[in-house]
């Protein structure tokens, strides 16, 4: 969920607590946009509703546009009265669905970790997510899983990312794990080796191949280097 932008985020006191939502103008002009093309769905189906009662050719156009309209309406309801938001609390974030006054408890974090995803066309994105309090380490995949939740991500640059999940570990006093320091990664690299390393014959050939393959990177890099210097 690419809910948290800072760029679009509008951050308040209320009742003692801190709650981050999209900004409302951010959310008012979604709104709007919605209402417009409802109304244009909406028009155009009534319009082939009644021009179906003549021609029964059209129904199926007209039930057709009429589901859209319905989609779109909720759609519009929805950005006009409901959000998702986070609340901040001292030791956990909590995240909830608001529908005008009701609430209702999503899921909580009591940790938050900066990771980042090559897996796009866009190049590396850098990834703050929220960590549930029965969350597993994180696998090697790149997804999220069930007991994390994705607050913003950035693409080639992750400044953004990281200033903002300092902002809520100090804020919420909870830990903070930038999984994309070079250290984080020596770690990780290390971690792996083991696994493979105890996993068996196959394993221990795909630990040679990755050595061997850090061995040319290395090498590389200090031929160019030396090449510049």
């Amino acid at each position: 969920m690419r809910l948290m932008n800072p760029s679009v985020l509008d951050i308040w006191r209320r009742d003692g607590r801190l709650r981050t939502t999209p900004a409302p103008l951010w959310a008012r002009k979604q709104a709007i946009t919605m209402w417009i093309i409802c109304t244009l769905v909406a028009s155009v189906a009534l319009y082939v509703v009644s021009a179906a009662q003549h021609r029964p050719d059209l129904w199926g156009l007209a039930t057709f546009l009429a589901a859209n309209g319905a989609s779109f309406t909720w759609g519009a309801v929805w950005l006009s009265f409901g959000r998702h938001e986070w609340k901040l609390e001292k030791g956990r974030l909590v995240l909830q669905r608001r529908f005008d006054a009701n609430r209702t408890t999503r899921f909580e974090a009591v940790a938050l970790e900066l990771t980042e995803d090559s897996s796009g066309d866009d190049g590396i994105t850098y990834q703050l997510a929220a960590v549930a309090p029965n969350a597993s380490p994180r696998p090697h995949s790149h997804r999220a899983g069930r007991h994390r939740r994705i607050i913003h991500s950035q693409t080639d640059d992750a400044t953004g990312p990281r200033r903002f999940g300092l902002w809520l570990s100090q804020r919420c006093q909870v830990p903070f794990a930038d999984m994309t320091s070079t250290e984080a990664k020596a770690k990780q690299l290390e971690d792996l080796k083991q696994q493979l390393a105890a996993s068996g014959r196959i394993g221990r050939l795909a630990l040679r191949f990755i050595e061997a393959s850090l061995v040319r990177a290395r090498a590389g890099t200090n031929k160019i280097l030396h090449r510049t210097s």
